[in-house]
């Protein structure tokens, strides 16, 4: 009976609110708060760095990946990705000077990721949600997909590699279009000649749309149908409903149409 209720409470209050904090841009206060304690225990980021990076999209993304079923539990890895790819982008812009190694952000990435399964673990709601989902308790997650090491480096330090790393963690198992992500050259232009391009191709459910943190800005999307015609990404827009991006592409789509535009060409 405890479960029912603690369960109706994550999903008719907490999980709400936390998409209207989605919608405004904004990181959920537990959230922010595991990025902000994470960074005061560790020799890493700088709190206020910490912070503003919990609001961005796809790490956020990996908040509401961990209570969605059909996602699987993000990885250290997948936390270094995105915390790596939102640290070199230019449309989202942290107030802070301060230069980011990759072996902070692997540390920070698999410290913050513990501090967030160890808030799960002390919290009723949280604990047992997680559980009724993933049918395993919350400290079992802490060794599994954990490590987070100098392998990685490799990635990190070369922006077109972690471009095609972050943009390959959208793929998902239940995909029926295939969107092709146009990526800039180190010199931050799109190429589109064949001998210049740089293109990831993304496997997602047409039905439903992408993860948080998908349509971006210095890339370009398209998508190939029966005939091989390319079509165009026209509009994309996010499902404040959903917390996914959904996206136009002319004859087709990827998604429902909303009234929050992300991006139009």
């Amino acid at each position: 009976m405890l479960g029912k209720i603690l369960n109706k409470i994550f999903t008719d209050v907490l999980w709400p609110k936390w998409l209207g904090f989605i919608s405004k841009s904004d990181s959920p206060k537990i959230w922010m708060k595991v990025f902000g304690t994470t960074a005061e225990q560790t020799n890493t980021f700088s709190k206020n760095l910490a912070e503003e990076i919990s609001k961005s999209p796809s790490v956020v993304r990996l908040m509401l990946n961990t209570f969605k079923p059909d996602r699987k539990v993000p990885s250290a890895v997948d936390y270094a990705i995105s915390i790596g790819y939102e640290l070199i982008q230019k449309d989202y812009h942290f107030y802070t000077e301060e230069k980011v190694e990759s072996w902070e952000i692997r540390n920070f990435s698999s410290a913050v990721r513990r501090e967030w399964l160890n808030t799960i673990n002390e919290n009723p709601v949280l604990k047992v949600r997680l559980k009724d989902i993933r049918d395993k308790h919350p400290s079992e997650f802490m060794s599994e997909d954990a490590s987070c090491d100098t392998e990685l480096d490799d990635i990190l330090q070369d922006p077109n590699k972690l471009r095609k790393a972050y943009f390959e963690s959208f793929t998902t198992p239940d995909k029926t279009e295939e969107v092709i992500v146009w990526l800039p050259n180190e010199h931050g232009a799109v190429k589109w000649a064949p001998d210049e391009k740089i293109i990831v191709k993304v496997g997602l459910n047409a039905s439903l749309g992408a993860d948080l943190g998908f349509v971006r800005m210095g890339q370009d999307y398209s998508l190939f149908d029966t005939s091989e015609k390319v079509e165009w990404l026209q509009v994309a827009y996010r499902d404040d409903q959903r917390a996914i991006e959904t996206m136009n592409f002319g004859r087709r789509s990827v998604g429902r149409e909303t009234s929050h535009v992300l991006w139009r060409k």
